[in-house]
C-alpha cells in the first residue's frame, strides 16, 4: 500500500506545468561494495560504505537545490554533526553525501535518532543498509530509533534482519516507502524527488503553524489555504476543522508530542511539523 502512495504522489506532482522533478536512485547491495551508491539523474552523489562494520546510511536533501547534505569536515558544515561515524573525515579526508550510524554504537545511533527528528518538513531523506541489518543490535543500543523507524514505515520490515531502502519526505506520511531484498542479488530503489522549479518560486510563501493551545493551531499564510488536515507523526488522520481561515481547531483532546499539519495552498502541497506540549 507504501508503494501506491508514492506512486500516486509523485503522479499528482507531474500535473504542474512548473514541474522539475529529479530522480532518486539507490543501488544497495548485501556486500562492502563500491556499486553501493546515492545517484540524482544518474548522476553518483555519494558511492561505497565506510569500513567494514553494517551501519545505516542516511542522505537527506534540501529541496529548493535537491543537493545531499554533507557531513562535516574540517570545519566545514558544523551543523551537521549528528554524532555519526563518517565526521571529521573518518572515513574519508572530504565532506561525505551521506551519514553513517553503525549498529554497534549506542551513541551513534541516539545521534540517527536525533537527526531524523531534526529533519525539515518537505525535505526528502532515505535511509539505506548496505552489507547486513541486524535487527536485535539496534534495538538492543537503541529501542528508541527502533519506535522512530517503526513509526514512519512498515514495522514488519524494521524488525526483519533484510537489508532494507526507507524513503519518505519529511511531513508528508504518505511518501514514506520501503524495499527489502527478496529477490535478486541487492535493491535498486528510485523515485522522484524535489520539483526545483516549483519549489524556489514558492519557498518564501509557504505556510508556517504554530500551536496556541487548546487545540488551535494558527497558520500564517501568504494566500487561502485548503484541504487542511492534521496528522500524527505516524500518518493518523485527526479530527479537526477550520475554526477561521487562519485557525485549525483539532476536535479530540491531544497529548503531547509532534504532529503535522498538511495543506494546500496556490495548487500545491504543503506540510508543516508542529509541537503540542
Amino acid at each position: 500500500m507504501k508503494h501506491f502512495y508514492t506512486t500516486f504522489f509523485a503522479l499528482s506532482c507531474l500535473v504542474s506545468a512548473l514541474n522539475a522533478q529529479s530522480e532518486l536512485s539507490v543501488n544497495c547491495y548485501p556486500s562492502n561494495t563500491l556499486y553501493n551508491s546515492v545517484s540524482i539523474n544518474n548522476d553518483v552523489v555519494e558511492y561505497g560504505v565506510c569500513g567494514q562494520e553494517p551501519a545505516f546510511y542516511v542522505a537527506v536533501f534540501d529541496p529548493a537545490t535537491c543537493t545531499a547534505w554533507k557531513s562535516e569536515y574540517n570545519g566545514l558544515n558544523p551543523e551537521h554533526n549528528f554524532g555519526n561515524f563518517n565526521g571529521n573525515g573518518t572515513c574519508r579526508p572530504r565532506e561525505e553525501s551521506y551519514f553513517v550510524f553503525q549498529y554497534s554504537d549506542t551513541a551513534q545511533l541516539t545521534g540517527m535518532n536525533t537527526m531524523i527528528n531534526q529533519i525539515p518538513a518537505g525535505f526528502p531523506f532515505v535511509i539505506y543498509t548496505p552489507i547486513s541489518y541486524d535487527y536485535a543490535t539496534v534495538n538492543g543500543n537503541s529501542p528508541a530509533l527502533i519506535q522512530t523507524l517503526s513509526s514512519m514505515w512498515d514495522s514488519d520490515v524494521i524488525i526483519s534482519n533484510h537489508i532494507m531502502v526507507l524513503f519518505g519526505i519529511q511531513g508528508q506520511p504518505a511518501t514514506f516507502t520501503e524495499d527489502t531484498l527478496t529477490n535478486g542479488d541487492h535493491i535498486s530503489f528510485t523515485t522522484t524527488i524535489c520539483d526545483v522549479t516549483g519549489l524556489n518560486e514558492t519557498n518564501a510563501q509557504l505556510p508556517t503553524v504554530s500551536y496556541a493551545g487548546d487545540g488551535h493551531f494558527f497558520i500564517s499564510a501568504d494566500k487561502p489555504v485548503s484541504d487542511v488536515q492534521l496528522m500524527s507523526l505516524t500518518g493518523e488522520r485527526i479530527p479537526a476543522g477550520m475554526l477561521t481561515g487562519t485557525t485549525l481547531l483539532s476536535t479530540k483532546p491531544l497529548a503531547k508530542g509532534i504532529y503535522f499539519v498538511h495543506g494546500t495552498m496556490n495548487g500545491r502541497e504543503w506540510s508543516q511539523k508542529v509541537a503540542v506540549d
